[in-house]
């Protein structure tokens, strides 16, 4: 079963390049993030199957889902936010993700509230989430339909690796030269 896979890894791509959240989501599939958004996704996914809105008496357990698992990652994510602005503040936030550019374009307008940001992390999460997963799928489809494709991105993965079990960021600039020619 690919799904959790790709699911932690298109975690992954959203909190790297959009928080600057490194967590190795991909590997530690028990982390409470990965739980979080997995219960989240579930919950979400189901909802067209049972309606529009959950009935009061009905599906309570859904709503106690939902209610938990948004409470967990409004936490998570404020206390980041927080960390984030505070060093952006002091001029020590030197990365360049998605929210350093919200951060510092707050300071030049009409300052959005920690709670706005909260749920632009939401929107970032779902869209991006559903995005990376659906690139990826289209990814992993056309290399399987050309074995070619696939035999070269093979080769060139374990040449570029040389053996070593993780990937390092600085490493993937050294992969898909071959598309290149």
């Amino acid at each position: 079963n690919i799904y959790p896979i790709m699911m932690r890894t298109a975690l992954e791509v959203v909190c790297t390049c959009g928080f600057n959240l490194y967590s190795d989501f991909i590997m530690k599939e028990d982390s409470k993030i990965n739980i979080a958004v997995n219960e989240l996704f579930e919950v979400i996914l189901c909802m067209p199957l049972i309606g529009h809105h959950l009935d009061a008496w009905k599906f309570k357990e859904e709503k106690a889902t939902l209610k938990r698992t948004t409470q967990f990652l409004r936490k998570y994510m404020n206390d980041h936010l927080k960390d984030r602005f505070e060093a952006s503040s002091q001029e020590k936030d030197g990365t360049n993700d998605i929210l350093s550019y919200i951060v510092k374009g707050n300071l030049f307008s009409d300052e959005m509230t920690i709670d706005d940001l909260l749920d632009d992390f939401f929107v970032f999460l779902l869209a991006g989430m559903e995005t990376t997963a659906i690139t990826m799928t289209c990814f992993i489809w056309e290399a399987l339909k050309n074995p070619t494709i696939a035999q070269n991105l093979k080769n060139e993965i374990e040449t570029v690796l040389n053996g070593k079990e993780g990937l390092e960021f600085m490493i993937l600039v050294n992969l898909c030269t071959w598309s290149s020619a």
